[in-house]
């Protein structure tokens, strides 16, 4: 429906984790670069936060692959709702080293460990990205604190990142904080990258003209702070009521008229 009304060739705004809708802005290009300086320095720890629905995921799946490019063996793994074993066998899983799913725990720490030693007498960095570690299972922080200890993270042949959101800071043990080198924090997306970023995404899809009102622009930071995830959201449900209204263009009226529509999470701003 919105393709065809807004003559686009998809979606602007799906909220998917690819490279495709990657907005480079100032904030996102600074946050990757220090990102990437943990790996180069070969630091122990690295903690990327930011909001949720900043763009810390898609961020994991560039670094990874940069990583990958300069030779690097890396193991990037979303652990939400995961389990120690299933992490322990995941990681093995992404460093090449097969199933070992039907393992014993204690099997598969060795062979991790033996081949953790193997890259650090081959001075072969491996570099594990763990999304969403503070929505696992107690049992996988556990395990990044215990590969923090291993002589080959001490020795700075394995880097560990660990993404999270302010809010879940606390739930990291101590025994990762008192490991991080380095806090980077993603910033949301100010006024004017707000209107890029939609710009962007819409040229993206294939319209050679803005969708949405200038005036629209500033409701639309306003609503959802600079949040990607929020904005794609807001966005998405601003073209379906403007095709409601008949409109050629998103303006302010439609814009408010369709944010009502989100669920309310708090008395200041709407959780999107």
């Amino acid at each position: 429906m919105i393709e065809e009304y807004w003559g686009l060739q998809f979606n602007p705004f799906q909220n998917v984790i690819s490279d495709r809708w990657y907005y480079e802005s100032p904030m996102h290009e600074e946050t990757l670069s220090r990102l990437y300086y943990v790996i180069e320095q070969r630091q122990k720890c690295g903690l990327l936060t930011g909001e949720s629905g900043g763009g810390k995921s898609l961020l994991f799946e560039i670094l990874s692959r940069q990583a990958k490019r300069a030779q690097r063996q890396v193991a990037l793994i979303d652990t939400f709702g995961m389990e120690g074993d299933e992490l322990l066998w995941k990681i093995l899983g992404e460093l090449g080293l097969g199933n070992h799913s039907t393992r014993s725990r204690g099997e598969q720490w060795r062979r991790l460990s033996d081949h953790l030693h193997g890259a650090t007498s081959s001075r072969q960095q491996v570099v594990l990205l763990f999304d969403h570690l503070t929505h696992a299972d107690d049992s996988c922080r556990t395990i990044a604190e215990r590969l923090l200890h291993l002589p080959a993270c001490t020795k700075g042949w394995v880097t560990v990142i660990v993404s999270c959101s302010p809010s879940q800071l606390p739930i990291l043990p101590e025994g990762i904080l008192s490991q991080i080198d380095l806090k980077i924090i993603l910033d949301p997306l100010d006024a004017y990258h707000t209107a890029e970023y939609v710009s962007q995404a819409i040229k993206k899809a294939g319209s050679a003209r803005s969708l949405f009102a200038n005036p629209t622009m500033h409701h639309l930071h306003e609503e959802t702070q600079g949040i990607p995830r929020r904005i794609n959201r807001l966005c998405h449900l601003a073209l379906v009521g403007a095709i409601e209204a008949k409109a050629q263009s998103v303006d302010p009226d439609v814009f408010l008229s369709s944010s009502k529509e989100l669920v309310v999470g708090s008395s200041t701003r709407p959780v999107l």
